[in-house]
């Protein structure tokens, strides 16, 4: 049976009591309806309908990811190599989030998403940000009962001046990852700030930890 929590930071549909193949992580809504403890497989879940392991063309036209990619980001090794590509998502209608970024290998035809971002601004308020992460937090908990919850706070290390900070936590599953984060950035960065749920593959969690040239 499934067990629901009314809550004010997530949102995962339910049928009838069975879960559905694809759950949903969308913040500042109301209702969540899960099976405790099963929730292990990244590919379950969705942001803004979109999972892990899906086709980027699923979604958008070979044109449009041409145009994202001319200002897009790339994620190198240590040894330099590029080895990821990270674009904003604009044409798919946002419900959720204020900008969706998605991430896949250099030179994938396919254009496997390995990870997803989905975000919402909170412009120099770092307190009020962390607020609600920590609702959000606390929600996913009662999913993710049977995983590995880490926490981080402090300097980012994306930024070499070392003037922005973050709060983070992370839930480990069986094929990934997902993290729930706040950052500050510095005026260096030219970021927004904000709270954002991030969905990663394990394959990308993997080179984040070990290959990643930051």
């Amino acid at each position: 049976k499934s067990v629901c929590y009314l809550v004010s930071a997530l949102f995962t549909q339910i049928c009838y009591g069975e879960l559905m193949k694809k759950l949903s992580l969308y913040i500042f809504l109301g209702l969540i309806c899960c099976t405790v403890g099963y929730a292990n497989d990244i590919r379950d879940f969705q942001i803004e309908g979109i999972s892990i392991g899906d086709s980027l063309l699923r979604y958008s036209t070979q044109e449009e990811i041409n145009i994202s990619e001319n200002n897009s980001s790339i994620m190198k090794d240590k040894s330099k190599k590029e080895r990821y590509r990270i674009i904003f998502l604009n044409t798919i209608t946002k419900n959720e989030y204020e900008t969706v970024q998605i991430t896949y290998k250099i030179n994938d035809k396919n254009y496997i998403i390995h990870s997803i971002d989905g975000s919402i601004n909170f412009p120099n308020k770092f307190q009020e940000c962390k607020n609600e992460m920590n609702i959000v937090v606390n929600d996913l908990k009662k999913i993710f009962i049977d995983n590995k919850l880490r926490k981080t706070n402090g300097k980012h290390t994306a930024d070499k001046s070392g003037k922005s900070i973050h709060s983070s936590t992370y839930f480990d599953l069986s094929n990934g990852q997902v993290t729930v984060w706040c950052v500050l950035w510095s005026d260096e960065m030219n970021y927004d700030d904000g709270l954002a749920v991030t969905l990663r593959s394990k394959e990308y969690t993997n080179f984040l930890i070990n290959e990643n040239s930051y």
